[in-house]
């Protein structure tokens, strides 16, 4: 008995039909839960390249306003301390001023002598107040500074009249606007050479491209050599 095979074209094509669509309504799901146009590279992959740069960004500045809100909240301890030191030296003040009184006894003046210790052990406390284990006003957070970081400028594209020789407070973006780079700034300048990555770190001053490149250059040199 012969074999017969039947193709039952108009049902494959409504198969493959369903699956298009099944896919597509994942899709449109997938963008509603998420709320976001672009959720994968297969949405948009540039868009999605942009979009991730963007996040980047943002999460780094978003930790730069966490990091000057953690310095805002170590002032406001350091102030309540010194608030209280100040008020503590005013009424310091005032008892002594008291003990200088003659119609004051031998008593009196040694029961405004004990008030002075406990008023210099609150000062001595005080001075002892931490925030985060960081101990702020006994002298050895002179030094320290509070810093909001974060990278204004990357691989930004220049104006065309960039040359080696350009100082960097002076470079423009491909607009022709100022990048406002200023002398004390500090960049940051990474590149690749022989397979390995080196970042070397400077302060603009009237730094020029060439001089940069080539001091960093000379630096990976002699890393390698």
């Amino acid at each position: 008995m012969g074999m017969v095979v039947k193709n039952n074209i108009s049902a494959l094509n409504t198969l493959n039909t369903m699956n298009r669509n099944n896919s597509a309504l994942s899709k449109s799901l997938e963008k509603v839960s998420s709320g976001m146009k672009i959720n994968s590279a297969a949405d948009d992959a540039s868009g999605y390249a942009i979009s991730e740069r963007m996040r980047v960004q943002i999460r780094s500045l978003d930790q730069a306003n966490q990091n000057a809100q953690n310095g805002n909240k170590l002032l406001k301890t350091a102030e309540g301390a010194v608030s209280s030191t100040l008020d503590i030296l005013k009424t310091l003040k005032e008892k002594v001023v008291n003990a200088a009184n003659d119609t004051n006894t031998t008593a009196d003046r040694q029961i405004i002598q004990d008030e002075l210790n406990q008023a210099i052990d609150q000062i001595n406390d005080n001075a002892s107040v931490t925030f985060n284990g960081k101990t702020l006003i006994d002298g050895s957070m002179n030094k320290a500074v509070v810093t909001a970081t974060t990278s204004a400028f990357t691989n930004q594209s220049l104006g065309s009249t960039t040359a080696s020789n350009s100082q960097l407070t002076a470079l423009l973006d491909r607009n022709g606007n100022t990048l406002d780079i200023k002398a004390n700034d500090k960049i940051k300048v990474s590149f690749v050479q022989n397979g390995r990555t080196f970042t070397t770190e400077y302060t603009v001053s009237n730094t020029s491209l060439s001089t940069i490149f080539t001091n960093a250059s000379s630096a990976a040199g002699a890393s390698l050599g």
